[in-house]
């Protein structure tokens, strides 16, 4: 896979706003340099298929939930705003994902079909990269106890293992959804290595009465029954639509780290690890909105 680099992303901001004749704005060569980005990591038939409006064909099966999943020709406003934010959210964690082992599997999972779930491995991944920590995606092995996502390896000595696991939009909040979710991180690590579940859920959820409560009794059910696991990282998304702004949406995303101070492999490395991935700094994090207002 051929790396891009910041020149290369200014170079594609300034050829997208010459093909505009007059004025252009900064959320147009946004959208532009994402999909320009999308299509050097994906391809063209790829961007065509799961994110271009236009496109007449019929889309191919593996593509559809891709589609629907990316907003993709939805003419409702809040809808086209996610489709836009999506697309900026999967270009700019590829791009500053790129260098991370592993990730060209990734890459390949999204091209035949698996965007949904290796959109949020990402958003996951990118915390961890914000957090400036050390880490590599495994490669999938199809044995359990094995078949985990990710390393994070802050030196020689330590290892947290991560599963990353993503509810689509489509589930119910049940507890039954929630620990059995978490139950099946758990089987993919290791049983006598610390580990740590990323697990991205519904935005809708957070929007029932009772979410909060009942996140926090599964997941102080599940930590009574397990050792292995340090901590579970909930994530969401939420769309913030104000139009008598500038910026008239704003994708937020928003993280919760559950601590399992009774496990046996709880201690400082691993709170030092933890307190990292509640503060990612981002220092190393290329945001493109930044690189649409120094070209």
């Amino acid at each position: 896979m051929e790396k891009l680099v910041v020149e290369d992303l200014q170079s594609i901001v300034r050829r997208v706003t010459e093909t505009f004749h007059g004025k252009i704005y900064d959320t147009h060569k946004l959208y532009g340099l994402a999909i320009a980005t999308l299509r050097h990591y994906l391809g063209d038939e790829w961007v065509n298929q799961n994110a271009s409006a236009l496109f007449q064909q019929k889309v191919d099966t593996g593509n559809r939930k891709g589609r629907i999943f990316l907003k993709t020709g939805n003419v409702i406003a809040e809808d086209s705003f996610r489709h836009e934010l999506r697309i900026l959210q999967l270009a700019e964690s590829i791009f500053n994902l790129q260098s991370i082992d592993g990730i060209a599997d990734r890459i390949s999972v999204i091209k035949v079909g698996g965007l949904e779930s290796t959109y949020g491995e990402l958003e996951c991944a990118a915390q961890i990269k914000k957090a400036n920590m050390q880490f590599r995606f495994v490669t999938p092995s199809g044995i359990k106890g094995k078949d985990y996502d990710i390393e994070i390896v802050p030196d020689p000595d330590t290892c947290l293992n991560c599963e990353l696991k993503v509810t689509t939009e489509e589930k119910d909040l049940q507890k039954s959804t929630i620990v059995n979710k978490l139950n099946a991180a758990r089987k993919q690590l290791p049983r006598e290595q610390p580990g740590i579940i990323f697990v991205k859920i519904p935005e809708s959820w957070l929007k029932q009465t009772s979410a909060q409560q009942l996140l926090n009794e599964s997941i102080d059910q599940f930590f009574r029954n397990t050792n292995r696991v340090v901590a579970v990282v909930l994530r969401w998304e939420e769309l913030i639509v104000d139009l008598g702004k500038s910026k008239p949406a704003v994708l937020k995303i928003f993280f919760q780290i559950k601590t399992n101070s009774a496990s046996k492999f709880f201690g400082v490395e691993i709170e030092n690890i933890l307190w990292q991935l509640n503060n990612p700094l981002g220092k190393d994090w290329i945001r493109f909105r930044d690189i649409i207002e120094q070209t």
